[in-house]
C-alpha cells in the first residue's frame, strides 16, 4: 500500500507541514521530547509512533527523523 492509501491524506496536502502538525501521534509527551533532544543535538532518532490516519484507524509509523542542517551547520 501506498502512504496516501495508509494515512488516507494527498502527499501533496502535507507540503509545507511538519509531521507532528500533519499525525497527531498517540505516542507519549515523554517519546516526543525524547525525539526533540535528540534532533536538536544534531543526532538522527529511530524509532516507533503510534497515530491515526484520517479515518480513525490506530497505524504504527516508522520512522527515522534528522536534523537538517544550513550550509553553517545550524539546524534548521
Amino acid at each position: 500500500a501506498s502512504f496516501e492509501q495508509i494515512m488516507g491524506v494527498a502527499a501533496s496536502d502535507l507540503v509545507g507541514r511538519t509531521a507532528m502538525d500533519s499525525f497527531p501521534t498517540l505516542s507519549v509527551d515523554q517519546q516526543l521530547e525524547q525525539v526533540r533532544a535528540k534532533v536538536h543535538s544534531g543526532e538522527t532518532w529511530i524509532g516507533n509512533f503510534i497515530s491515526n490516519n484520517t479515518e480513525g484507524r490506530r497505524i504504527t509509523l516508522e520512522a527515522a527523523i534528522f536534523p537538517i542542517l544550513d550550509r553553517r551547520g545550524r539546524l534548521t
